[in-house]
Order: structure tokens, then sequence, then C-alpha cells
């Protein structure tokens, strides 16, 4: 089955009667490594279809419904059409070859003739058999192999006839089959929206992969074609995306911003519970040139900008930021009440880390919508780091959220190795698992994509000397840095502050870099569990996993605490502890458990 970008659905209202037609042709009869893309623009050209195959090639198809007896003129440059005979339209395959060409400019002749792809064009005509083509002798303007007749996608056609036709369109067969990385390049050069950084780090420092020729180009990253095909079929309505840590949400709601703020009269709100996150995001749409059309706030900013845009009176300031977070947001629900702030603000609004999003919020969010009701929630409780239980939602409906039949859930990991996810999952699942239905809350268990990586490290230290602790991670980082690791490529994630200055001192003894807020790129990132969230490095250092239950708070926040931290690395974890915690034991078993 034949993987179609959009999906059929959520192309139905802009496809043709034989465009879907065919589409379904399509999907039923080509095999599982064929990728469709229907209208989709390749630098402003809009093939009707283009369909690749890593053991075939490139194949670019113009589909036309026109009638046999509606033609009145079909040239090899002009066809004119008896119901509108002053328009001239061009000939489908010139049409389909203008196609080819930019395919073949954008991805470079070269690169082509290197790797012996083969690439090509064609015709479908979804209301023409063959001998109604023969009898109008269009064989003369349109090569009878280069044409789909409608006699040939019925859906009694052999898969293999189906099969045999589009590829022989191509020129020549190909001998051999194009390896993952040569696919993505292909995907990322051509679509250079599904394009990933490297690291997610870049993403924060804004070396955004923009599109060059496939020969100067490294490793490029881009969406699997599940993300590709969620991210281009997501329609108008309530849209949920429950997803593991690592399954490219934030990505999603990226391509999704920009995606509306095409087209969009009133500006997008993306929003968000981390502060870091959304300055992080904010600075990501001000590179995009998108900031008057894309607005980022994290939630309580957002409460706090209404209040003041709108003239009405924020609450007193209090001594506990927590008492003064929920009086802004009673606040706002009462003026939305008594009409003093206007609702149906934006044209749609994206949520990310919806896990750590209270009921009334939602409440709110809802209210902000225009009349396309376009709402697009991540959403992974695993990650559920903040808040009161209580004050969650249990179902979406329960808050004015109508998703059902509009969900999706991403399994699969692709941030972290599977020595890391598995590490990861072993220790959490002695405090976070099970999964609800679509309109619940559903704790969901990734799947690893299938990277090998270094083996996680849980490392005690002797004598509860965190001085010792301090040293051994920076010697750790140092020797990190003596392989060809760069410095910005490391980070510290830690939960509380004063073990992190005491490492901080020994850096700066060892004349190790240490990022700052104006330069993250220049050193090691030092970062709180909080604020990690939606980061990823290829080297973690965890320290002082004894500590966590000197404090007050249940064992499951702080799980997901940690699972948090564990799941930022892309590549080597290093776990230490100088004190003992109800951790500890479990991240030793973990460890030993992912060895085995």
């Amino acid at each position: 089955m034949a993987f179609i970008i959009p999906t059929i659905k959520s192309s139905e209202g802009s496809m043709t009667a034989g465009e879907n037609r065919f589409a379904r042709r399509l999907q039923d009869k080509l095999d599982d490594d064929t990728v469709c893309w229907f209208n989709i623009p390749i630098h402003g050209y809009y093939p009707d279809f283009v369909l690749f195959h890593p053991q075939r090639g490139l194949l670019v198809l113009e589909v036309k419904d026109w009638k046999i007896d509606n033609i009145e003129i079909f040239s090899r440059l002009h066809v004119a059409l008896r119901n509108v005979p002053e328009v001239l339209k061009e000939n489908p395959l010139e049409q389909a070859k203008r196609s080819r060409r930019e395919i073949v400019k954008q991805l470079g002749a070269g690169f082509l003739a290197q790797h012996r792809i083969a690439y090509g064009e064609g015709v479908v005509l979804t209301n023409i058999t063959r001998k109604m083509y023969c009898e109008a002798r269009f064989d003369e303007v349109l090569p009878e192999h280069l044409v789909i007749c409608s006699d040939e996608m019925y859906e009694s056609v052999p898969p293999e006839q189906l099969s045999a036709q589009l590829w022989g369109m191509l020129p020549f067969q190909m001998q051999t089959t194009l390896n993952d990385a040569l696919i993505q390049r292909i995907r990322g050069t051509l679509y250079p929206e599904i394009c990933i950084p490297l690291k997610q780090a870049e993403l924060f420092s804004h070396e955004i992969v923009e599109a060059q020729a496939p020969e100067s180009m490294g490793i490029l990253k881009v969406m699997d074609l599940q993300q590709e095909q969620l991210a281009r079929s997501l329609g108008v309505g309530h849209r949920i995306i429950h997803g593991v840590a690592g399954s490219g949400k934030t990505v999603i709601l990226k391509y999704r911003a920009e995606y509306l703020a095409k087209s969009a009269t009133q500006p997008i709100l993306v929003v968000c519970y981390n502060k870091s996150l959304a300055q992080d995001l904010t600075l990501y749409f001000e590179h995009k040139n998108l900031s008057d059309k894309v607005h980022v706030y994290s939630f309580h900013a957002w409460c706090s900008a209404q209040l003041k845009a709108h003239g009405c009176q924020k609450p007193p300031k209090e001594n506990n930021i927590d008492l003064y977070c929920q009086s802004l947001v009673t606040t706002v629900l009462n003026h939305l009440e008594n009409k003093s702030l206007p609702r149906q603000q934006y044209a749609a609004v994206l949520i990310d880390e919806g896990h750590d999003f209270e009921a009334d919020w939602y409440k709110i969010m809802v209210q902000m919508l225009d009349h396309t009701e376009t709402l697009l929630i991540l959403y992974d409780d695993a990650q559920s780091i903040y808040g009161v239980d209580k004050k969650k939602i249990k179902t979406f409906s329960s808050v004015g959220i109508n998703a059902r039949g509009r969900t999706t859930i991403l399994r699969t990991n692709y941030r972290n190795p599977c020595t890391v996810l598995d590490f990861a999952k072993r220790f959490s699942d002695n405090y976070i698992a099970h999964e609800g239905d679509e309109d619940a809350v559903p704790l969901l268990e990734p799947k690893s994509a299938g990277r090998i990586g270094v083996k996680p490290l849980v490392m005690r230290i002797q004598n509860n000397d965190y001085q010792k602790e301090a040293h051994y991670i920076v010697e750790a980082m140092v020797n990190e840095h003596k392989n060809g690791r760069p410095w910005q490529d490391m980070a510290v994630i830690h939960r509380y502050t004063f073990f992190s200055d005491a490492i901080r001192k020994v850096c700066y003894f060892k004349s190790v870099p240490i990022a700052t807020e104006e330069n993250r790129m220049q050193g090691v990132r030092f970062i709180t569990m909080h604020a990690s969230k939606g980061l990823e490095f290829p080297f973690v250092c965890i320290p002082s996993v004894g500590r966590p239950y000197r404090h007050n708070g249940e064992s499951s926040d702080e799980a997901k605490l940690l699972y948090v931290a564990i799941t930022r690395s892309t590549d080597k974890l290093l776990v230490t502890y100088h004190d003992d915690s109800i951790f500890c034991p479990k991240l030793l078993e973990a460890a030993v458990s992912s060895e085995s």
C-alpha cells in the first residue's frame, strides 16, 4: 500500500473526482515503499502527484478529468476545451515536464547521475479510455507509454500492471536501492519545510536548515513519513496529538504554525507552559519573519498581556507565585464572562506541553478560537511535571474540546538511542504506566526508532562527597571534549541550583566554557529539569539524583521530572549521586537490566 501525503481523506475537498479515484488506485495497488505527494508545491510548482520509490526513482504526474467530446484542440503545447475555447491550457505533459525540470534543478543533475536515480513524467486521463485516446490520435502529442487512461486504472486492474505501466514511464530501471540517507536528502531538498536541524539545540541558536544542492549537503534529517503526513493532513477543528518524548511534536507544531500563517487573516497563537520553551519558540518564529503573524506566549504571560492590552485590572501581586497565577486565571475567566475581554481573537491556537495545562486554561483557550475552530494540542502525560493532579483534565470533552476521531498517537521516539530509551522506560515503569481512550489522557509507551547508542552510566560517588561528584562530572565532560565532542553538545540538567553551582565552580577552575543566556552555543549548557523540556543534547549529565526526596513531592511527579531529563540525551547519558534516594536503586537496576 503506497503512502499518500496528505491523506486522501484530508484532501477530498481539493481533489477532482478523477484525482481522488487515481489516488485510491495508487494507495491500493503500489507497494509499501512508494511515497506519493499530492499537490504539494516544489519551489513554486504544483504537480498533481509526485511518486518516489527508492528502487524505481521519481515520477511527476499530471491528472486531467477532461472528457473526449469536450476537447477542441490538443497540440504538443496547448489544449483548448469546447466549453472555454478562448482559454488555451498547457499540454499536461509539458506541465509535468516543467515540474520535473524543477526537481532536477533542486536535486542537481550531478547528484541524480552520480546515484543513477531515474526520473520522468507522465499524464493520467481519468475519463478517456485507451481506445478513445488512439482514435483521437492523441499519441501524436502524448507518447502512449507516458499516458495512463481511464480503463487502465479501474479497480479490477492488477497491481503489477499499474505498477509496470507507471514506472515504465521512466527512461531506465535503477540497479541499486537508495539508502536512508539519500532518501532523506531527496525528501528534504524537494520539501525543505520538513527539514529538522541535526541537533534540536540548533533550533534555538537559529541555525535553521535551508534548502541547498544535495551535493553540498552533509547528513540531512527530515520528518519521518508519518510525521509529514500528519503535519500536512491536519485540517480545521480540534486536533490532539498524543506523542511520546522525542516523537517530533514540536516539529509538527512549527510546521503547522508556518502553514496556517500563510493564509490567516488573524494571528496564530502558540502557547505553552514553560517560559524557556516560549522564549525559544519566539526566537524561532522571529527568524522565520513570522512574529507579526505567530504570537508565542507562556500561558500566564499571555493572561497578563491580555489584561493589559484590554485595560483590565490585574490581580494584586502575591508573594506566593502559585496563588498569583491562579488569580490571573480567575481574573481572565471573569473578564471573558462579562465580555470585557474579547473572544475569537485568533485564527488558530496551538498548544505545546498540553500535559501541563489545567482544565480552566483549556476553557480559556477554546474561547479564543475564531469560526474555523482550529485548535491543535500536543500532549505527553509522561512529561506532566507541573501542577496538581486534581486540576488537570480527565477528558478533553469536559473542557469544551471535541477531538474524537481527530486524535493521533505518535509512539516512535526518534530522539533517543535504544540504550537511553530502554533505560528511561525501565526506570519510569516503576512509577508511570497505562493508557486511556482517545478522549482521555493516555500515558504512552514509547517505541524506539532503532538507533543504537552508548549504554547509560549510573555512578555513585563514595563518602557522600558532593565536591567529588562535581569533579567527576566535569572530568567526564573534559574527556568527551578531548574525544572530539563540542562543548555546546553537552548539558548539565539539574534539579536544584545548589549542586549545579558546585559544578560551575569546577568548570571555571578547569577552563570549561559555560553557555550564557545571550550565547547558548558557546559552551556547556546548565539547565533545570523543568526548563529542559523540548531540548536535546548529545551528552547529558544528570547530577545529584540522590536528593529529590529530601523535599516534599509525590514520587510519580519526581519520576516524570527525571524521565524528562533522561530523555534529553541523543547519544550519551551520565547519571550521578553522592547520597541515596528511593530513585537510586531503581536507576541502578534499570542500568543493569538495560545491559542485559
